[in-house]
């Protein structure tokens, strides 16, 4: 079976409501490192008797928790060509990106997915939290996503990352784009 981007939701689907991939991996009875290799798109098909399993289970999960749609899954590199999906995302809140480069190491590292759930803006996120976020053309890094952690400095909002030689840098609302929380990982890879 090709893996492709709708199957890679289901099994995020269904890794969150398992508990993660090593979950997924038991309860479907293949080997959690497979699942995981799968979620990070390490490989581009899964074996036909991994794929059996994979369907069987992804059936009964699916009729016993009620049928949900799985929550879009956006590459970090498209979303720097096309930051504007993030508002056509057909009204959903909550929506998966795979972490590019390490830029909230050791939190949030390379290849890692992130469950983030949109703000309104820049001032209705909690201090503290881990924001991606995209700037407005205007800004000299227009369409540039990144992920900081937020904080409040004498009123002004800056990003930093948790690396001590990582950058910082003051922003403000006017200069975002799209904002968003991130509430999790879904698996560690």
């Amino acid at each position: 079976m090709k893996l492709d981007g709708a199957v890679i939701r289901a099994l995020l689907t269904a890794a969150e409501r398992c508990g993660g991939a090593v979950n997924l991996g038991r309860r479907a009875g293949i080997d959690p490192s497979c699942i995981s290799r799968y979620l990070r798109g390490k490989v581009g098909s899964v074996s036909d008797e991994n794929w059996k399993k994979l369907r069987n289970f992804l059936q009964t999960i699916s009729s016993d928790m009620g049928h949900e749609p799985a929550l879009p899954v956006i590459e970090w590199r498209e979303l720097l060509k096309d930051p504007g999906q993030l508002m056509r995302n057909g009204g959903v809140e909550q929506l998966v990106l795979r972490a590019q480069d390490l830029q909230m190491a050791p939190q949030i590292c390379d290849r890692d997915l992130i469950v983030v759930h949109q703000e309104e803006n820049l001032k209705a996120v909690p201090e503290n939290k881990i924001v991606v976020a995209v700037f407005k053309p205007e800004r000299e890094c227009s369409g540039r996503a990144v992920c900081k952690r937020l904080r409040r400095i004498n009123g002004d909002c800056w990003f930093f990352s948790d690396e001590p030689q990582g950058l910082f840098f003051s922003v403000g609302s006017e200069e975002i784009l799209w904002v968003g929380v991130v509430l999790r990982k879904i698996c560690e890879l």
